[in-house]
């Protein structure tokens, strides 16, 4: 299966790289450096997320997409995904709603999973909270980005304790 990764910063590339270990991964993004970073395991794709029809272009060559962009690209890399009837995941947390989609994507028949990012924890403990088990205890610790990017992560860190 050809796969296309949108975004080649800190979470694209662990994305590429761990899809490149059962895919043919290519990864876009329009940084010459960040796409050189990802050379050893995946396929470079020069691509910009702010043209559009250069992102239909390139997305009707893959089969299944993974959207790692600033959420500022997000709701208008689902919109290409629908046109160009490519299924998608998306980690962007994008400011629109995504949901607006929902018919669109039911129509063109494409499956898009938005909000896919690194703390799908909330989601497990849900589904732990519903089990026949009482819950005790839970801690979730997730990495955010801030507004303003710290090293050595360039990541906030949030933790959630609910006991």
């Amino acid at each position: 299966m050809k796969v296309l990764v949108l975004g080649a910063g800190n979470v694209g590339k662990a994305i590429a790289y761990d899809l490149s270990q059962e895919f043919e991964v290519w990864v876009g993004d329009k940084s010459k450096e960040k796409l050189e970073a990802i050379e050893d395991f995946a396929n470079p794709i020069k691509v910009g997320a702010s043209d559009f029809s250069e992102l239909l272009d390139t997305m009707r060559k893959f089969e299944l997409i993974f959207g790692a962009l600033p959420g500022k690209f997000g709701f208008a890399t689902l919109k290409a995904a629908i046109k160009t009837q490519r299924d998608m995941v998306d980690i962007s947390f994008m400011p629109e709603n995504p949901m607006e989609f929902r018919d669109d994507a039911e129509k063109a028949q494409v499956t898009i999973i938005v909000d896919a990012g690194f703390a799908p924890g909330l989601m497990d403990l849900g589904r732990i909270y519903q089990g026949p088990d009482e819950l005790k205890e839970e801690i979730i610790r997730v990495g955010g980005l801030p507004k303003v990017a710290k090293p050595p992560l360039c990541y906030k860190l949030h933790g959630l304790h609910i006991a």
